[in-house]
């Protein structure tokens, strides 16, 4: 009878251990699987926003080719000599 009740306990710490980590394998792949979606929203999301930016900016921003270059400091030429 002892021996009987062993293997049943044993058998049932067994099954619980592989229910337990096949219930967190599961949460695992849930949760990875969640992270990876929202990593793709992410990614489409900020897409989205840089096509948007590119658009007004096109729309709305003067070429910056036509601005006049601005000297460096040491090309400005001021005479010191008193005379």
């Amino acid at each position: 009878m002892s021996d009987e009740r062993s293997s049943i306990v044993s058998l049932g710490i067994v099954i619980g251990f592989n229910l337990g980590l096949s219930l967190l394998l599961l949460w695992l792949a849930g949760w990875f699987w969640q992270w990876r979606g929202s990593l793709q929203t992410s990614e489409r999301e900020l897409s989205i926003a840089t096509q948007k930016t590119q658009e007004f900016s096109s729309k709305n921003c003067p070429p910056v080719s036509r601005a006049t270059p601005i000297p460096p400091e040491n090309s400005l030429s001021v005479s010191t000599n008193p005379e």
